[in-house]
């Protein structure tokens, strides 16, 4: 949280964009399930390697519980450079992972809200990218949702 708080004064001070994404595996349940909790706990580990690595030195990644990651992007100056880095981790999910002999494949949610577009505190910006990535979930797999203002009137809530 203080990291967010810190990127959120930071593109206040730039008059830029910042951007939070909550990504979650789709299914993740049944890989433990399936193979057991050792190679959940693995693939967990490796995607967590692959979408370091998807965002380099763009910002902060952080597993927020079980299959759930946050990403807070530092603030941009163009929206294709989010565009690009969003791009980067959707083709991360199609890549093979090797686990313990075996060959995975994971698919994420992805749910994205915007300073100062969406939200303008830093808790407001986590429930609307939290929003947007169950709004995803309901519309299928592998796939990115931004936050709009008709998913708070869905929900019911306002920022």
């Amino acid at each position: 949280m203080s990291y967010l708080e810190d990127m959120l004064e930071k593109a206040r001070a730039n008059n830029s964009e910042l951007a939070v994404i909550f990504l979650d595996f789709d299914n993740f349940k049944d890989v433990n399930d399936t193979y057991g909790h050792d190679v959940g706990d693995a693939l967990i580990k490796q995607v967590s390697d692959r979408l370091s690595e998807c965002i380099y030195d763009t910002g902060m990644l952080a597993r927020i519980g079980g299959d759930e990651f946050l990403l807070i992007i530092e603030p941009q100056r163009q929206s294709s450079e989010l565009t690009r880095l969003i791009d980067s981790i959707q083709q991360c999910q199609h890549r093979h992972f090797d686990i313990a002999g075996r060959s995975l494949t994971t698919n994420f949610s992805i749910g994205v809200a915007l300073f100062p577009s969406n939200a303008t505190s830093s808790k407001d910006l986590l429930i609307a990218a939290d929003m947007a990535m169950y709004q995803t979930k309901r519309s299928g797999t592998g796939q990115v949702r931004y936050y709009t203002n008709e998913l708070d009137q869905q929900f019911g809530h306002e920022h």
